[in-house]
């Protein structure tokens, strides 16, 4: 499973298609070119928004420096009411790694994630 759909694009295009709750720190840096990392941290994000009903960092009228150090990330819950909803933040917060290379690959979510599926159907 490849989720790299994203060409490289250039930085003036990047800024008006993607809002920033999506882009990685990498990206918020600078750097020009969507890596596969980077929709990994996209992916994490999404999962914070469906578990918590919510937009990322939606109260926020600007970018915070922190977000794009790296350093900040939308807030886990401090009661996570299931097992499949804390190993989802679990994979979330890989997803949300610093370090993009830390970061699971698609291959690695999807496993994840059906494995998990499946110990709570069973």
């Amino acid at each position: 499973c490849n989720l790299y759909f994203i060409s490289p694009i250039s930085e003036s295009i990047l800024s008006k298609v993607l809002s920033f709750p999506y882009l990685s720190p990498q990206l918020l840096q600078g750097r020009k070119n969507v890596q596969p990392e980077d929709e990994i941290y996209a992916f994490g994000i999404l999962m914070w928004e469906i578990l918590n009903r919510k937009t990322a960092y939606e109260e926020e009228e600007r970018i915070d420096s922190n977000v794009i150090k790296g350093t900040k990330r939308p807030p886990i819950p401090d009661v996570i009411d299931s097992s499949i909803e804390a190993k989802c933040y679990e994979i979330m917060k890989l997803c949300w790694s610093g370090d993009e290379q830390l970061r699971p690959t698609a291959k690695h979510l999807v496993f994840q994630l059906c494995k998990k599926v499946k110990q709570n159907i069973q």
